[in-house]
């Protein structure tokens, strides 16, 4: 379920079809609802091993590169938001 998940939200198809502030707003904060429905099992079954720093990683890098460097406020919080609720919620051992 994580990898169907993590596969559709990172689809670069998508934010090409998706370019209103709002919807891409959402996009980026539902990387946190994926952490927060998950918690310590959000890992990407595509590593072996599936670990939950590199699940990060691909998370991390996905919202760096295609949304933050977009030069809207809202997109940029959202991708933060989704940053901290990652933390807390995959990683509560480093809080």
């Amino acid at each position: 379920m994580v990898r169907i998940v993590i596969g559709a939200l990172t689809d670069k198809a998508v934010l090409k079809t998706n370019t209103n502030v709002v919807g891409m707003s959402f996009h980026a904060a539902m990387f946190g609802e994926l952490a927060k429905f998950f918690k310590l099992d959000m890992v990407d079954p595509i590593d072996k091993p599936g670990r939950r720093a590199s699940t990060f990683k691909r998370i991390y890098e996905y919202l760096s590169t295609e949304m933050f460097n977009k030069d809207q406020e809202m997109i940029r919080k959202a991708c933060s938001l989704s940053m901290i609720e990652i933390l807390q919620n995959v990683f509560p051992e480093l809080l």
